[in-house]
């Protein structure tokens, strides 16, 4: 008995698809090689910490500084003020007015008065004065107004900023100036005068 024959084309087709579909080659896992991922990125450095500079010299010592009311006679008062304006670390110009009145409470309108501005340096070297560290202060004057009947040196009261003083501030708010009876080598007062100026 004979059997049937399979087309050829049958048999043609299937071959082709066993090639196809991988009948051949051989080695190897298989599979292509895995990347691996990259790394995480580095931190990022810390930043420097900001340096801030120390506070100048004349920083604490701007503003306005006025004394207290004085009774000079039964119907008579004085007052003192100084303005500082700083102009650079070391520097600053300065305002310095005394004014008379004609009542014992420094009100009203003034009967008299002298004003005075310049320029005043901080020096580089300080000195103990009690609890306090004073600053050494130089003082240039520009300008002298006043009156009526202002006479500087005269006997009216007149009284102007040293060239050399030493200034101090107490518990933030009162300034402190040298008292002028003492002096030493160099000029400067060696002690505070008990009068304070008060921060405005």
């Amino acid at each position: 008995m004979s059997h049937p024959t399979r087309p050829v084309s049958a048999a043609l087709s299937l071959c082709f698809f066993l090639v196809a579909c991988g009948g051949g080659g051989g080695g190897g896992s298989g599979g292509a090689a895995v990347t691996p991922p990259p790394p995480p990125p580095a931190p990022a450095p810390e930043p420097a910490p900001t340096e801030r500079a120390l506070p100048s010299p004349v920083e604490a010592f701007m503003g306005t500084w006025q004394t207290e009311c004085t009774a000079t006679g039964t119907a008579t008062s004085t007052q003192f003020k100084y303005t500082f304006t700083q102009v650079d670390a070391v520097t600053a110009d300065y305002t310095y007015v005394q004014e008379k009145f004609g009542n014992t409470t420094c009100e009203g309108t003034r009967t008299w008065y002298v004003q005075s501005t310049g320029q005043a340096t901080w020096q580089a070297d300080t000195q103990p004065a009690g609890d306090l560290t004073a600053s050494k202060v130089k003082f240039g004057m520009r300008n002298v107004t006043g009156g009526p009947g202002i006479s500087i040196g005269g006997t009216n009261g007149v009284t102007l900023p040293a060239a050399k003083q030493i200034l101090a501030i107490d518990g933030g708010d009162t300034l402190l100036f040298g008292d002028l009876h003492a002096l030493d080598a160099d000029g400067y007062p060696t002690a505070l005068s008990g009068a304070g100026y008060f921060k405005q």
